[in-house]
C-alpha cells in the first residue's frame, strides 16, 4: 500500500512495492508527481553525488598514498635527483589541503547517508509502515512534512559543513600571512 493513503474512506492502492509499481497505479496525480519530482530527483542527485565524492575522496587518498611511499623511497636512491622526492612531497601537501578544503569523504558520506535515509522514508510511506501505519487521509501530508523536514535540515547541515570550511580556510589564510 501506498502509505495507507485511502480515497473515499477504502484503501485503493494495494501491492505498490517500487516505483515502477506506483508509476503504474491508479494513484492522485499529485502523489504521483511529488514522487517523481521531488523524491526520485532528490534520490538521484544524492546518489550521483555521492559516487562523485567517493571517487575523488579514494582517488586522492591512493595517490597521496602512493606519492608519500615513492617520496620515501626515492629519497634513499641517490641517483636520483632530490627535486623530484621534493615534488612528489609537494604534490601530496597540494592532494591533502585539497581534500581538506573540498572535504569530499565528508560530502561522500553525508550524500549516502541522505539518500539511504530519504529511500528509507519512502520505503515506510510506501509500505504504510512506522509513522505511516494509520488509516487516516494524513499520511500523505505526513510523509511530505517529514521530508521536506528531512531535506531542509540536510541543506542547512550542507551549509554549516560549507561555512565551517570556508572559516577554516580563512583563518589558515590569516596564520599564514603572519
Amino acid at each position: 500500500m501506498i502509505g495507507n493513503y485511502m480515497e473515499k474512506g477504502t484503501v485503493v492502492y494495494q501491492g505498490v512495492n517500487s516505483m515502477s509499481d506506483l508509476q503504474n497505479a491508479s494513484i492522485p496525480s499529485i502523489l504521483k508527481e511529488y514522487m517523481d519530482v521531488r523524491i526520485k530527483d532528490r534520490l538521484d542527485w544524492y546518489d550521483r553525488h555521492s559516487v562523485i565524492n567517493k571517487r575523488l575522496y579514494m582517488t586522492i587518498q591512493y595517490v597521496s598514498l602512493g606519492a608519500s611511499i615513492l617520496t620515501v623511497v626515492l629519497l634513499d636512491i641517490d641517483s636520483i635527483p632530490r627535486i623530484v622526492p621534493t615534488i612528489l612531497a609537494a604534490l601530496v601537501a597540494l592532494l591533502v589541503s585539497v581534500e581538506k578544503v573540498g572535504q569530499f569523504g565528508n560530502h561522500w558520506q553525508l550524500y549516502r547517508l541522505s539518500a539511504e535515509s530519504l529511500e528509507s522514508e519512502k520505503q515506510l510511506f510506501l509500505n504504510g509502515a512506522g509513522p505511516y501505519n494509520s488509516t487516516t487521509n494524513d499520511n500523505y501530508k505526513l510523509f511530505v512534512e517529514r521530508t521536506e523536514h528531512f531535506l531542509s535540515s540536510e541543506a542547512n547541515r550542507w551549509h554549516a559543513s560549507f561555512e565551517e570550511a570556508h572559516t577554516m580556510t580563512k583563518h589558515t589564510r590569516h596564520f599564514t600571512k603572519e
